[in-house]
């Protein structure tokens, strides 16, 4: 499996599709495998570049320094090895502000900009519940029992319609082979705490702001207001889907995210 030596880190990614190069950066606790429901669309397209960040995954070692600017330097660096000038880029959740911190620190590699169920600063509420969720983690409790209790916070409520699929989703995600450690998992949560919202303004990429209509953690409303330092910005809200919207609804998802990159 294909690895790069970036700042003592082994960061690893995975290659799919033909096309525009697209770089998919992954949110909290997630890694290149995050994006199995859209891959498939998008790599019709699109020659999909798709990171472990830092702390995830089969990016080693776990305990390296995790920052925003440090995983975006990372994948900068990626598509250096690769040979890529230019890319679109499309982060989820904390990919997003790492996806925001990338086209403000370089700029000149990003063709187009997706946003897709992040927010440049957090309410109060999402602040506190990530901080538990994070001392939550490190106590001894059944790492199946933990999923459950995130899932209402990212998927939307057809997701629960079935029990038993609810308990096969946490039992795959417990028994994951390539688990994070509580400690990257507490250091990623600080890391999306410090973004520089005052970078916004130098984003100059055409942005597509992309929102779940359920979304618990980030309203519409809020992530919209939090990126409106980004001038060439649009949104689109996506009806049926919380959180994890290229989960709740990967057609759509796909189709609204090639629509802007494209130019369509």
């Amino acid at each position: 499996m294909p690895h790069v030596r970036i700042d003592a880190v082994d960061v690893y990614f995975e290659i799919e599709g033909e096309g525009p190069p697209l770089l998919l950066l992954a949110g909290l606790a997630s890694d290149s495998q995050s994006w199995a429901p859209v891959r498939p669309v998008l790599a019709q397209r699109f020659r999909l570049i798709l990171p472990d960040n830092r702390g995830c995954g089969r990016t080693t070692p776990q305990d390296a320094p995790i920052s925003l600017a440090r995983m975006a330097d990372d994948a900068a660096a990626l598509l250096d090895h690769l040979g890529v000038a230019r890319a679109h880029v499309l982060g989820h959740s904390m990919g997003g502000l790492i996806a925001a911190t990338f086209a403000a620190r370089h700029a000149q590699r990003v063709d187009r900009l997706v946003l897709a169920g992040a927010c440049a600063q957090a309410n109060a509420r999402t602040r506190t519940l990530m901080q538990d969720l994070a001392r939550l983690r490190a106590e001894p409790i059944p790492r199946e029992l933990f999923f459950r209790m995130m899932y209402p916070w990212l998927f939307a409520p057809p997701f629960f319609a079935d029990p038993n699929a609810v308990a096969e989703a946490a039992r795959l995600s417990s028994e994951y082979p390539y688990p994070q450690s509580d400690a990257a998992y507490a250091a990623q949560a600080a890391a999306a705490s410090g973004f520089d919202a005052a970078a916004l303004a130098t984003i100059a990429a055409p942005t597509l702001i992309l929102c779940g209509a359920l979304d618990l953690l980030f309203s519409p409303e809020e992530s919209e207001a939090s990126f409106a330092a980004i001038a060439n910005r649009r949104t689109v809200v996506l009806p049926g889907a919380a959180h994890s919207l290229h989960w709740d609804q990967p057609e759509a998802f796909s189709t609204a995210a090639a629509a802007h990159l494209l130019g369509l």
